[in-house]
């Protein structure tokens, strides 16, 4: 009887220890998965020099009616032209909807409302060292995983 006790433990032991070591194994594919997409998004900025990236997993838009969004606030140097630019990852059901604002409202989006069309990147010049925030969503409040880019275009 102990003896069947210790065969079931062991292989419940062994069971957890399995399911352990995937969890382990598996977790670090994910991080993988968004530096290639870093990777990826960054290969595409031409003549663009890549800043910093901006990784973003939002859930759909809830049962508020309020959707998602990820910002970010950081200082932009004057008579600069900056490349902001929106990766989705491939299982990403979501199109990225990138923006910038400043302290008086939008500045510049890959989405252009005439056309109901969203673009990869945008460029925008600063005139003004200051404050400026980002604003990252997906389209019609769906669930998404994407990458922003902030790349240093030239000097003013």
């Amino acid at each position: 009887m102990i003896f069947k006790a210790i065969i079931k433990f062991k292989i419940l032991q062994n069971i957890i220890l399995t399911l352990f070591f995937i969890l382990i194994v598996s977790f670090p594919s994910f991080s993988q998965t968004t530096e290639k997409l870093v990777e990826q998004c960054a290969a595409k900025l031409g003549n663009a020099q890549y800043l910093r990236d901006f990784q973003v997993e939002l859930e759909a838009t809830g049962t508020d009616g309020e959707t998602q969004v990820a910002k970010y606030s950081l200082v932009l140097s004057s008579n600069t032209q900056y490349r902001l630019m929106i990766c989705n990852a491939d299982d990403s059901q979501g199109n990225g909807l990138l923006e910038l604002y400043d302290g008086r409202g939008l500045m510049g989006s890959n989405y252009s409302e005439s056309t109901d069309k969203l673009y990869q990147s945008f460029d925008v010049q600063i005139r003004k060292t200051d404050v400026y925030h980002i604003f990252i969503s997906f389209k019609d409040g769906e669930p998404g995983r994407a990458v922003a880019i902030l790349a240093f275009v030239k000097r003013l």
